[in-house]
C-alpha cells in the first residue's frame, strides 16, 4: 500500500462492520474512508463511529475518499463529519500531507474497509500513531 511506503502500518478490513469491529481494540488517530462503501456508504459508516460513546470518536479526524464528483457528494460528506474530502485519483502527497496535518504526525496505522485508493486497490480506514 502506497501509505506504507510513507511510514504507516496498514491493518485491512473487508466492510465496514469489520473496520467497527477493528475499532473496538484500536483507537485511531484519524479515518480514511470512500464513501461508496458496499451495504454501508462511508456516510453512515462515519456516523456509526461518531456515536459510540467514548469522546474519541466523537473527534476522531475524517478524510473522505471518492469516485464520484465531489461537488455533488461534498455537502453530504462534509455534513456527516469528514474534514476533507479526495477525489480519486489520489494525490498520495496530498493525502500524506493531510493525515499528518490532521494528526500532527507522521507515522500512522491505517484501518481499511472495502473503499478505493489512489492504485486502485479497495480500501477505506482509521489512521492511528505507530
Amino acid at each position: 500500500m502506497a501509505l506504507e511506503s510513507e511510514g504507516a502500518e496498514v491493518l485491512t478490513a473487508a466492510s465496514a462492520k469489520e473496520a467497527l469491529d477493528l475499532l473496538a481494540w484500536r483507537k485511531p488517530d484519524a479515518l480514511l474512508c470512500d464513501l461508496g462503501l458496499p451495504e454501508v456508504n462511508g456516510c453512515q459508516l462515519l456516523q456509526a463511529i461518531r456515536t459510540k460513546k467514548a469522546r474519541v470518536w466523537q473527534r476522531i479526524p475524517a478524510i473522505a475518499v471518492t469516485a464520484y464528483d465531489s461537488k455533488q457528494v461534498q455537502p453530504e460528506a462534509l455534513a456527516a463529519g469528514f474534514q476533507l474530502l479526495f477525489t480519486k485519483p489520489i494525490d498520495l502527497d496530498g493525502l500524506t500531507a493531510a493525515i499528518a496535518e490532521l494528526t500532527q504526525s507522521k507515522v500512522c496505522d491505517l484501518i481499511h474497509s472495502k473503499a478505493v485508493s489512489a492504485l486502485g486497490t479497495e480500501h477505506s480506514g482509521a489512521v492511528e500513531n505507530a
